[in-house]
């Protein structure tokens, strides 16, 4: 409610004063649902959101899988346009699932973070880390990466502030890790993940 009526107190001065009042697009809410491999429904999951601005909440679903921010008015607050939210599912024996989501310009009063798959198990699984920089060490925020391996469906992820994004769950596999952004050369580079061994560091050159 809050951002909507800045929206309008901002309308309102540049129509009485001229003056360009810039008001960043709010998302107000994250919502979603969480499922297992059948689209089954999975409640009772810990679902942690953390922005690139360092500002988190913690949601759990309900009885339909489903959750929200909707009420947390500290949280809701953060998010505007522009920005990287990455959603951690947990929940005993199953693997934990990390889903990142950028939250586009179109985006007006509610984000839908879709992709929250999880899986039953506690098998052998790594966490790998991507960091993507420039060549003169310029972290490189909002480049997407996909993740993917044969057999497998690929998984898109987008660096947050820190040019880092996340994937959880990687086997001792080869995998082939596509960056790309747009101002930037598109590149894709191999690495066979390993225990102790998943991070992978990519440098993108200017176009």
């Amino acid at each position: 409610m809050l951002n909507r009526v800045l929206i309008v107190v901002s309308s309102f001065l540049m129509f009485v004063f001229g003056v360009a009042v810039v008001v960043p697009v709010r998302a107000d809410v994250i919502y979603g649902r969480v499922v297992d491999v059948s689209n089954q429904p999975v409640s009772g999951v810990s679902v942690d959101l953390l922005l690139d601005t360092l500002e988190s909440a913690t949601v759990v679903t309900d009885g339909k899988g489903l959750f929200s921010t909707d009420g947390n008015t500290d949280f809701d607050d953060t998010i505007v346009e522009g920005t990287t939210v990455t959603a951690t599912c947990v929940k005993s024996k199953y693997i934990t699932t990390v889903v990142d989501h950028m939250i586009p310009s179109n985006e007006e009063f509610s984000t839908r973070l879709t992709g929250l798959v999880m899986v039953k198990g506690t098998g052998t699984t790594n966490l790998s880390t991507v960091t993507v920089v420039t060549g003169t060490s310029t972290v490189v925020k909002g480049a997407m990466v996909r993740c993917a391996r044969a057999g497998v469906v690929p998984e898109v992820r987008y660096t947050n502030g820190y040019g880092v994004c996340t994937f959880q769950g990687l086997r001792e596999k080869e995998y082939a890790f596509r960056v790309s952004k747009p101002g930037f050369v598109t590149k894709k580079v191999f690495k066979t993940v390993s225990d102790g061994d998943a991070d992978v560091n990519i440098t993108l050159v200017a176009e």
